[in-house]
């Protein structure tokens, strides 16, 4: 009997050790999730407040502009003129841009084209719908709706009006956006290599990147990086690279321009 009453407390015992040490990983998991959640929403809200904008502002560089293009696709069974009018009034709606002029036409054989532009004293926006032949099915036609800005001086405004296109995209149910962000200044007389890598360094590491290629060729300077805080990016010869620096110089006028871009540079 006294053996049957010690092995009863025995396992007694045994139980409410095992259901502490449980209550204790319990507890434990608990802690680290609870880490892992608050970390993922201070990312999150980082992420929100993260402007590239700000960091080439602190190039210290003058006659800053900024360039915005956006390319979506657009599903559709037909494309016409009045559709075409729809989507680009309602793309100029988002961003209080007034169609003033007419919707211009460009028909090719395998292509067809409706635009509108507008020049304004320091700022050029172009609002754009194309169509063209696939290449895998002729009797079909793929759509991109094609949106692009360019701000001289106000470079800020520039990230509202990224988010106010990409919401209008959305509305319009455009898939698959890829997003040109670039930036521009020019500074008096020429850099030392010193000198531009060390404003290399300093925008990625404000863009919380890292660097992946650079090349200096005297009067022409390239740096490529990545940052895990964008989320387009491209990928050459298995890296990553959503940031490109170049700094150029001209020996005519004696200045260096310095541009910014994400992922890339485009050329348009």
């Amino acid at each position: 009997m006294l053996l049957e009453e010690r092995y009863n407390l025995y396992k007694k015992l045994r139980g409410i050790f095992i259901s502490g040490k449980l209550r204790v990983y319990l507890y434990i998991a608990a802690v680290l999730w609870l880490a892992v959640i608050t970390q993922i929403i201070v990312n999150k809200a980082f992420r929100d407040q993260f402007k590239i904008t700000d960091a080439f502002i602190k190039s210290q560089t003058d006659e800053m502009q900024s360039r915005l293009e956006i390319i979506a696709e657009y599903e559709a069974d037909g494309l016409d003129l009045v559709l075409a009018k729809d989507i680009i009034s309602r793309m100029a709606d988002s961003i209080g841009l007034r169609i003033d002029g007419d919707i211009r036409v460009w028909e090719e054989p395998d292509r067809i084209e409706y635009s509108f532009h507008k020049q304004a004293k320091q700022a050029f926006t172009e609002l754009k719908l194309i169509s063209l032949t696939d290449n895998y099915d002729e009797s079909k036609m793929k759509h991109y709706i094609i949106a692009r800005l360019n701000l001289k001086q106000s470079i800020k405004s520039i990230d509202l009006y990224k988010k106010l296109l990409e919401a209008s995209l959305n509305k319009l149910g455009a898939k698959s956006k890829q997003i040109t962000l670039e930036y521009e200044g020019v500074r008096e007389g020429e850099l030392s290599s010193e000198a531009k890598r060390e404003l290399a360094r300093m925008l990625i590491d404000e863009l919380h990147g890292e660097l992946a290629l650079e090349y200096d060729e005297g009067d022409l300077y390239t740096a490529y990086a990545y940052t895990g805080m964008l989320d387009e990016y491209i990928v050459s010869d298995g890296v990553k690279i959503n940031i490109q620096l170049v700094i150029a110089y001209n020996e005519a006028g004696n200045r260096t321009r310095i541009s910014l871009a994400t992922p890339v540079m485009n050329e348009y």
